[in-house]
């Protein structure tokens, strides 16, 4: 079992401490603060100190204080994939490719937007299927970052078109034929 080392939180020494196996104790209140999880999967806590408030992740306060190796744009690596980890010998720095290429290589990333279909649902209940989300994107003028921040964020619901964007699943529809844009971006047509 690892011994628990406490040290200051950089910015708020005095107030909050943060310990190498990803606690965050409350100096003054002497209590452990509660932490919570954003939409990605990684633990946060609030820091407060009367004006002052900050909302950081825990991975990123533990690696900082325990660490070696912090450089300007630096990722947090969880070696063992397990965003809950924050202890201090589960993460290393690397950079944002390192991070990728860790991640990817592992087979955790896929490419999963690149390279499958996805289809526009309409509240009428029409629907448009096309090859991939770059055509999609072509089709209805979007950028591709745009659509992946509705898929992403907003459950894929795209307000000024009133529909969704979804990723079809194998075989979702094997009767009809993909979508593909045409040069223009208006017009469409099946291949």
């Amino acid at each position: 079992m690892l011994k628990e080392i406490w040290k200051d939180i950089e910015g708020w020494e005095g107030y909050y401490k943060i310990s190498n196996l990803g606690r965050v104790l409350s100096v003054k209140r002497g209590i452990y603060k509660i932490l919570d999880e954003n939409s990605g999967g990684y633990l946060r806590v609030q820091l407060c100190n009367n004006d002052k408030k900050q909302r950081p992740f825990v991975h990123r306060l533990v690696a900082k204080a325990f660490v070696d190796g912090y450089f300007e744009g630096a990722d947090v690596n969880h070696k063992d994939f397990d965003r809950h980890n924050n202890t201090a010998e589960n993460l290393e720095w690397v950079t944002k490719s390192q991070n990728s290429k860790w991640t990817f290589n592992a087979g955790r990333m896929t490419g999963s937007f690149k390279d499958k279909p996805y289809k526009l649902v309409f509240s009428d209940g029409n629907e448009i299927i096309f090859a991939n989300i770059k055509e999609c994107a072509k089709s209805i003028g979007f950028c591709k970052s745009s659509l992946y921040n509705y898929i992403k964020n907003k459950n894929g619901y795209i307000k000024t078109l009133n529909c969704h964007i979804l990723p079809c699943v194998s075989n979702d529809y094997p009767e009809r034929e993909y979508t593909q844009a045409s040069g223009n971006g208006n017009n469409s047509e099946s291949y």
